[in-house]
């Protein structure tokens, strides 16, 4: 990389954060060194050479740094000009492939059937004798016990659950440098700054109708794979790695990928756990985990089938080729498009009345809503393919490099698979 060109891209995206600070305090953009700062971004990415297939360390950094720059000049851009997105920019922004897009119809279809024995099964399975009810926070009284309750399941889990992780891979070790708290916050989240893990008491905790607190176990498993082991690992392992500035900055344009990793863990850590009856019995739930791990593959596949949906939606509502969105047949037409792939047929009548108003003068569709593509990118299960293709499997010492080069960098998409292309052929 050219070393010079580095230290003014930082230069200018550090002003850049100075600008958006200001705004968010004072509701205002300084125009002029916004401008400034276009002005220098969009030709900093002139003057970098990037490459679609990067070979070695030196053409993907180039190609990554180009990607992020390309990425902050068109929301500027579109900010100053007042022209609104339109929906290829939004996916172009986000860097989800076609191949992402062009999977949704195809997956629904083929995934449609397991989706429905899923929700009977779990049905099947579920104990709803009694109604789960939500932990009272309000009540001063009460308060004090939940938070006490809480904390020391949380505390429980990360200690038991960041053993286990150690003597899996190399990641966990890290898990060393986050805290984990429960909050009573409207979501789980993990904090970049403080490195706590802060889990939502009303997501794993709940009350039964006598009044006993009890613990959702799969729910803070489940948070703590996508929470500790995919965000927190993810900003600890890249804070402590010598890396170029721009690589450890999380932005709209990584978090794509960063979605992809959170959801892999997701999974991972329910793999991790049936593959250690010592941890399950640790933690006192050997008793009833193989049930557990049922239960969670299945309402996995109901929620990706909902997720997945729901992104096929945003994609037939987003088809400009369809016509005039307030045009009823075009609006009949979506809805048939949706609904021949929708689990319940109230479904695509309602979303898609929804979100009818969702346009702008020109036809492009809100792009916040065309935004919430970010959870679709494969940038992990493509990643996990070029190292299998290359003899490195999920498991043993090769699980070790997989997690380090998943967790270290927040990459873009492409970025992301590029980058573990050339770190499975050892470059």
């Amino acid at each position: 990389m050219n070393n010079e060109l580095v230290q003014e891209a930082q230069q200018q995206f550090d002003t850049l954060d100075r600008v958006l600070k200001f705004q968010s305090r004072f509701d205002v953009f300084p125009p002029q060194r916004t401008l400034q700062v276009l002005d220098g971004l969009q030709r900093l990415g002139e003057e970098i050479q990037g490459t679609l297939d990067p070979h070695t360390r030196d053409q993907l950094l180039d190609s990554e740094l180009k990607r992020r720059i390309s990425a902050q000049t068109t929301s500027l851009d579109h900010f100053f000009s007042g022209r609104p997105y339109t929906f290829e920019e939004v996916i172009i922004s986000l860097g989800i492939e076609d191949d992402d897009i062009a999977r949704f119809r195809p997956w629904l279809e083929g995934n449609r059937q397991a989706t429905i024995d899923s929700i009977e099964r779990v049905f099947d399975i579920t104990e709803v004798e009694e109604y789960h009810l939500p932990v009272p926070l309000d009540l001063s009284e009460i308060r004090d016990e939940v938070l006490g309750f809480a904390r020391r399941e949380v505390t429980n889990y990360h200690n038991k659950l960041g053993r286990l992780l150690e003597q899996k891979t190399n990641a966990g070790g890290f898990l060393r440098d986050v805290r984990a708290v429960p909050s009573d916050t409207d979501r789980s989240y993990f904090h970049p700054e403080m490195k706590y893990l802060a889990l939502r008491i009303p997501d794993i905790c709940y009350v039964v109708k006598d009044g006993t607190l009890q613990i959702n176990e799969r729910a803070l498993i489940r948070l703590y794979g996508h929470e500790g082991m995919g965000h927190g690992l993810q900003q600890v392992i890249t804070d402590a790695a010598e890396i170029p500035f721009f690589l450890k900055r999380s932005s709209d344009a990584t978090v794509a990928s960063q979605e992809s990793v959170t959801q892999f863990y997701e999974k991972v850590i329910f793999e991790d756990l049936l593959s250690s009856p010592k941890t399950q019995k640790d933690l006192g739930i050997a008793h009833k985990y193989e049930g557990m791990y049922q239960e969670e593959k299945d309402t996995r596949q109901i929620e990706d089938y909902g997720r997945m949906l729901f992104a096929y939606t945003i994609t037939v509502l987003g088809d400009t080729a369809l016509g005039d969105p307030q045009d009823p047949r075009v609006v009949q037409q979506k809805i048939d498009l949706i609904n021949s792939v929708a689990l319940s047929p109230q479904y695509a009548p309602w979303i898609v009345g929804e979100y009818r108003m969702k346009f702008d003068h020109a036809g492009n569709l809100d792009s916040t809503l065309v935004n919430e593509l970010k959870y679709s990118s494969q940038a992990v299960r493509k990643s996990l393919d070029v190292f299998g293709a290359n003899g490195i499997e999920y498991e043993g010492e090769g699980r070790s490099k997989i997690d380090m080069v998943f967790l270290t960098v927040f990459w873009t998409p492409i970025g992301f698979v590029q980058n573990s292309r050339l770190a499975a052929e050892g470059k």
